[in-house]
């Protein structure tokens, strides 16, 4: 499975204002919702909050990954939002968050959603290229950036 087959450019958002991790999950339900018109945006913000209030999904390094398992989908759906201000999210390095990548995944795919947690998250971590995306110019800068060293470089089984 690609990257590419789970996030729309819909759903790509850059450089928003959002002070608060309510009105960040807010938005990213939007995102997660505007191309799935099964998916209610209310549903998606409560199933995110809920996780969030597990703890904290931030990776540290300026990224976090909010995500959760949905009953009313059969595909991963992602959305991805650079906000500027970078917020405070309970980063492991203290350093605020700027670059979220939110994951829904069918509630009945609970492999693959740690799998492709896994794999995004291992990506994450090279610093070099979440600052490629940080700092991409726009959303076709950052789309091509995510297919060039995504995960379309290690496939993680279908769902």
């Amino acid at each position: 499975m690609n990257f590419d087959d789970f996030l729309s450019p819909q759903a790509v958002c850059l450089d928003a204002c959002i002070s608060s991790q309510k009105k960040l999950l807010e938005k990213i339900a939007q995102l997660l919702t505007s191309s799935n018109a099964a998916l209610s945006s209310q549903d998606v913000f409560d199933c995110l909050s809920a996780r969030e209030k597990l703890g904290s999904t931030a990776l540290g390094n300026a990224v976090a990954i909010p995500h959760c398992r949905i009953q009313s989908i059969e595909q991963p759906i992602t959305a991805v939002l650079r906000i500027k201000p970078p917020i405070d999210y309970g980063a492991p390095d203290n350093r605020k968050v700027a670059l979220f990548f939110a994951l829904l995944v069918p509630q009945q795919a609970p492999a693959a959603h740690l799998q492709i947690l896994a794999t995004l998250a291992s990506q994450l971590q090279n610093q070099a290229w979440t600052e490629q995306l940080l700092n991409a110019a726009n959303t076709d800068v950052l789309l091509a950036r995510l297919k060039s060293n995504s995960l379309s470089q290690n496939p993680v089984g279908t769902c």
